[in-house]
């Protein structure tokens, strides 16, 4: 397990942990990558710990469970690590899981995270950022949106976000 000190909110937060190769799709513990940090923990933590796990039966739903916390776990290692390329890698391959899996209030809550208060102005809501790891959210959101519209059953979702985005930037230029 790898944890890092949060001031923020002055206390540990896990990073990662061994236990999400048990299911996960998108482990990468045995590829060391040396310029993505959040793999070279996962990579450490790899060669740390037993690689040998035995096969125990599991729920048909596992592995889809398993790799959406997992991407949510590296989500967050990569902003508390500041890593946007690595967070930028989670973020899609959570959207093209959620998309997959045709989980639509997944889908609606990370459009929600990222496109951030309807009439939010710069300078006038101090409660949410437009930012995470230095990339703006809403950037983010229209390759997210992207993902999903490719989705046999998130289609029409990401069709009526792509327009409330473009009136959304659109009102901002104005």
């Amino acid at each position: 397990v790898a944890h890092t000190y949060d001031p923020l909110l002055s206390s540990w937060t896990k990073l990662s942990e061994r236990w999400w190769a048990e299911g996960s799709d998108v482990w990468q513990g045995r590829q060391r990558v040396a310029k993505d940090v959040v793999a070279s923990i996962e990579g450490t933590i790899s060669t740390t710990s037993s690689t040998a796990t035995e096969h125990k039966e599991r729920p048909q739903w596992w592995n889809t469970a398993l790799t959406l916390g997992h991407l949510e776990s590296k989500m967050h290692a990569a902003k508390a690590l500041d890593s946007p390329t690595e967070y930028k890698q989670a973020l899609l391959l959570y959207a093209k899981k959620i998309a997959d899996e045709g989980f639509r209030g997944k889908a609606e809550e990370l459009i929600r995270d990222l496109f951030g208060p309807v009439f939010w102005r710069p300078g006038r809501d101090d409660c949410w950022s437009p930012t995470v790891v230095g990339m703006l959210k809403r950037d983010l959101l229209r390759e997210v949106l992207n993902v999903f519209a490719r989705s046999k059953t998130l289609t029409k979702l990401a069709l009526d976000w792509q327009d409330t985005l473009k009136k959304a930037s659109s009102d901002e230029a104005s």
